[in-house]
């Protein structure tokens, strides 16, 4: 069988590519996920990625796959041209890698709107519900014009998968005849390497994209709310709300800026427990990669991945932009050192085994060969 996957991989996170910084992925679990799929038992597996890096098409051997890397123009432009330019380019490469099944990965490029238009077996993976994203939070022009994109790509699929159930019931709302699964992203396996040692004094973290939609606002406002002085807030990530945050936050907290996968890893491992404030996520990843470390969660109903938490045992679901609800799950989960660990070691090893890479990509075979056969998913 012969796969080609369309996605937002990041080249310069695979070893011997980080001259491909310029433009690079941002779709960082699939950096995590790439190797695995050259594993997939007789499979021939291609990858085509955009990026800024190059100015003409090239084809690059990497870990016993194949990875076609196209040329990307300004992106902006080519979104208020429908990526025509792109889906001409695109199409002429399938054409030469005629591939058995194409996967295409996320709405928020190119990628899941040229592979509704390929003709050829395809399935769609939602990473992020633009149209869900724009309900709860807003966008600006060039985002509810994406938005609008991927209601017309996802609605020309027969097949869908989604991470969690959330994640599911939005992709149901684009397309309600798909037929459809749920398979999560399992995580870099770093993190299933790591030893959680929470420190001596009560330590929270975050990390994820500095903006409203992931609640981090809500979190500076209710970590003031938490009487403890002894307890501190360490935030790392970048985005436009980064300086504004920062100058007036109080000296608990400690601003990290933009970390590695490797010093994120590093900073769950001692940590006493992860926040997630999200007003709107499919997943997030690094509510994953915490539990997968062993570090409670405090997260919100609006994230796909508050199904590997049960509010209570091992750590805290509450309503998103409910700042009293969230300063007392603070309270709670930083009175005391033994009851966190307990809550850490809940269905931790359940929740490691479910978020392994290879259960990923496990998953995904079992699809496209049922896909290949004409069958439909099971239903999830």
């Amino acid at each position: 069988m012969k796969l080609l996957i369309m996605g937002d991989l990041p080249l310069n996170r695979l070893e011997g590519l980080s001259h491909f910084a310029n433009g690079s992925g941002n779709s960082t679990w699939l950096e995590s996920l790439f190797p695995h799929f050259g594993s997939m038992p007789d499979c021939d597996v291609h990858w085509l990625v955009l990026s800024k890096s190059v100015n003409r098409y090239r084809v690059i051997p990497h870990s016993g796959q194949t990875l076609h890397v196209l040329p990307r123009w300004k992106k902006s432009v080519s979104m208020l041209t429908l990526y025509a330019q792109e889906i001409s380019l695109i199409r002429r490469t399938v054409h030469k890698i005629a591939p058995d099944i194409i996967h295409a990965w996320g709405s928020e490029d190119v990628y899941g709107l040229a592979g509704s238009r390929m003709h050829r077996p395809a399935v769609f993976t939602l990473q992020g519900c633009l149209n869900d994203y724009l309900k709860k939070t807003g966008g600006k022009f060039l985002f509810r014009i994406q938005a609008r994109y991927e209601k017309m790509a996802v609605s020309s699929y027969d097949y869908g998968t989604a991470e969690s159930p959330l994640a599911l019931n939005q992709l149901l709302s684009l397309n309600s005849t798909i037929s459809h699964k749920v398979v999560d992203y399992g995580v870099n396996e770093c993190f299933h390497r790591a030893k959680w040692d929470p420190d001596r004094s009560p330590t929270l973290f975050f990390a994820g994209a500095i903006n409203e939609r992931k609640g981090i606002r809500d979190l500076i406002q209710a970590f003031s709310m938490v009487n403890n002085p002894d307890v501190k807030l360490r935030i790392a990530g970048a985005g436009p709300l980064y300086n504004i945050l920062k100058s007036v936050s109080d000296s608990r907290i400690h601003w990290l800026g933009k970390l590695s996968g490797t010093d994120i890893c590093r900073e769950l491992e001692r940590c006493w427990a992860f926040v997630m404030p999200t007003h709107a996520d499919t997943g997030p990843t690094a509510v994953k990669e915490a539990r997968v470390v062993g570090c409670p969660v405090i997260t919100t109903h609006d994230a796909g991945a508050k199904c590997y938490i049960e509010s209570g045992k091992n750590g805290y679901i509450v309503e998103a932009k409910r700042l009293e609800l969230l300063a007392e799950s603070m309270e709670k989960i930083t009175a005391s050192r033994k009851t966190t660990i307990s809550m850490g070691n809940h269905n931790h090893a359940q929740t490691a085994e479910a978020l392994h890479p290879s259960e990923t990509i496990r998953k995904f075979n079992e699809i496209y060969l049922k896909i290949k056969a004409g069958q439909q998913l099971n239903r999830s």
